[in-house]
């Protein structure tokens, strides 16, 4: 190798890196549990969502019930009790309108209501944000009653 000034110029030694043992460990015992609380509110909204579709549809088939000809309170009550419990939702309030459905005239709406407490769906027991709110759907249709 032919002598050139950068060969003769000394060589600035670099001071070793100081030992960084644990910052990982350090940095994840920071990170972990703000990431885990996300994860988790991302989850337990997703399962609200889900409630919700589903007391939709429960409404939609318990009104379906309730319109067609000599209906009573007990086929939309059976209608949308069966679809709540097929996903496994309890503690739902149902509620239909008029009181039997056989007594509204054909055209006159018939509405189910159903009304569930989240705190009674939510895969977390202890949802602060979620415990005081109430899914509820209300589902009208005309009467099909022949006169």
């Amino acid at each position: 190798m032919p002598a050139t000034a950068e060969n003769l110029r000394p060589r600035r030694r670099r001071r070793p890196a100081p030992p960084r043992r644990g910052v990982a460990a350090v940095e994840f015992a920071l990170v972990a549990p703000l990431f885990l609380i996300l994860l988790l509110g991302v989850i337990e909204y997703g399962r609200m969502l889900v409630v919700q579709q589903v007391v939709n549809e429960a409404a939609r088939e318990g009104v379906r019930a309730a319109v067609c000809a000599g209906a009573q309170t007990s086929d939309a009550l059976t209608a949308a009790n069966d679809r709540l419990a097929a996903s496994s939702i309890s503690g739902a309030t149902v509620t239909v309108s008029p009181n039997p459905p056989g007594s509204a005239l054909n055209g006159d709406p018939v509405s189910v209501t159903i009304e569930v407490p989240f705190s009674a769906v939510s895969w977390l027991h202890s949802s602060a944000a979620l415990d005081a709110t109430t899914l509820s759907a209300t589902c009208t249709m005309r009467s099909e009653t022949q006169q």
